[in-house]
């Protein structure tokens, strides 16, 4: 039995449990049917000396879990890296000392999510701690955090279809998912839950301010707001828009790309702009790639100004060789660096590449850092992310199913393909939360 001791904090909805009381304090230990490879223990309610909790198997002794509590520190914690079915008897001690025992058996997991969770490996990645967070692009679907190795160490299954997922600043988890049957980018529901189970906030379309639906992306604010992309049709023609709620879904912001785009001339070809990515930058401001535009504008929150529109048919100073073609991911640093997972396209562009450029937005001027051509074996010509990490990058080429560390001669260190689509993957360092 492999277990990996990640500490999860936050408030959970218990469904059953097992509960003891001891020296002031009340322990339960359980298994959740939506969290197949974890074990929940929550210790609450004791305010004498520090005391140290843990949690183990009867039969080998084996340590799962430990925590150093500390006067007053009742929380909910998680016990990773089961696997789902298991069943085993356990000891809960404090200070040595037996104070609970019992058996868990963990949820079963579907044969339908074995192929995702079949990764092959090329090289030996090399996670520095971190995991790799995605989700699942079919159903059944879910949340899934993969180590170095290939192993799932956490999950969290959904009757829905998780489109998206995001690790949020306070260690929670952002997922826009769909029970409507949207074949497309489209969400009704946004969710943030947290490790343990829990869901903090649901907000579904159609119900108070969230009258428009939502597309490919959504975002916690720096202001614990909501704000994601739109579809709007304007004079029947679908345009993107953004939309930002607060925790009980009432309308705190609109903006939508009209005047910016229409209206289109009587027999001219219009495309939807198609955002497909949403983040904020270090000021605040929402930086959105449009994929059929190819470009990425600054859009504030304050008066909705676009504050500058980058790519092609914008002038700062690059070749149509430089500026992005059909782009995903864009994100705009404090430093006024813009990386971006330059798609390409199949026929006019048949490779995709990762760019980094430093954006001077007021001369309207930009110059190319880093500009990474991949291998044929990470071209993606839709969807897809980058991430900076360690001394180059990580890439999500979602049509080859695959995640890879690109250094920044163009190398690749190492890759793991899965065995289905993902969105977008991000590395993320749990340890803290």
């Amino acid at each position: 039995m492999k277990h990996w001791c990640i500490v999860f904090i936050a408030i959970v909805f218990f469904a059953c449990s097992q509960e003891e009381e001891f020296v002031g304090y009340s322990v339960k230990v359980e298994s959740l049917d939506k969290l197949p490879h974890s074990i929940v223990v929550e210790i609450e309610g004791y305010v004498g000396e520090s005391v140290s909790v843990e949690l183990v198997d009867a039969e080998t002794k084996d340590l799962i879990w430990f925590k150093d509590l500390k006067a007053g520190e009742g929380k909910k914690y998680l016990a990773e890296g089961f696997q789902p079915g298991e069943e085993f008897d356990y000891e809960v001690l404090v200070n040595g000392r037996i104070v609970k025992e019992g058996r868990v058996s963990l949820a079963q997991l579907s044969d339908e999510y074995s192929e995702f969770m079949d990764v092959s490996i090329e090289g030996k990645p090399l996670f520095n701690g971190s995991y790799v967070l995605m989700n699942k692009m079919s159903m059944p679907s879910g949340v899934f955090l993969f180590n170095e190795s290939g192993d799932v160490v956490w999950s969290r299954l959904s009757d829905n279809f998780v489109k998206m997922v995001k690790l949020t600043s306070r260690g929670t988890l952002l997922t826009l998912e769909d029970n409507s049957g949207d074949k497309f980018g489209n969400g009704n529901l946004i969710y943030e839950t947290t490790f343990t189970g829990d869901t903090l906030i649901q907000l579904q379309y159609g119900k108070g301010g969230f009258d428009r639906v939502a597309h490919h992306d959504v975002v916690l604010t720096p202001n614990g707001t909501y704000a994601f992309i739109t579809n709007v049709n304007v004079d029947n023609v679908v345009v993107d828009g953004i939309t930002e709620l607060n925790a009980f879904g009432e309308k705190v912001w609109e903006w939508d790309m009209a005047s910016h785009v229409l209206p289109v001339n009587e027999g001219e070809e219009f495309h939807q702009p198609w955002g497909n990515s949403l983040e904020v930058d270090a000021e605040g401001n929402y930086i959105v790639s449009f994929r059929a535009l190819s470009q990425v504008w600054s859009i504030s929150p304050s008066g909705g100004n676009v504050d500058f529109k980058f790519g092609r048919k914008c002038n700062f100073g690059l070749s149509e060789e430089d500026v992005p073609l059909y782009q995903h991911h864009a994100q705009l640093s404090e430093a006024r660096e813009l990386v971006l997972f330059d798609n390409g396209h199949r026929d006019e562009r048949p490779y995709s590449r990762i760019v980094k450029y430093e954006l001077n937005s007021e001369l309207g001027v930009a110059k190319i850092v880093d500009n990474i051509t991949l291998p044929e074996a990470l071209f993606s010509p839709f969807m897809s992310a980058v991430q900076e990490f360690g001394e180059g990058y990580v890439v999500t080429s979602s049509l080859t199913k695959k995640l890879a560390f690109v250094n920044r001669a163009g190398g690749v260190n190492w890759s793991m393909e899965f065995g289905d689509r993902m969105f977008r993957a991000q590395m993320v360092d749990i340890k803290h939360y």
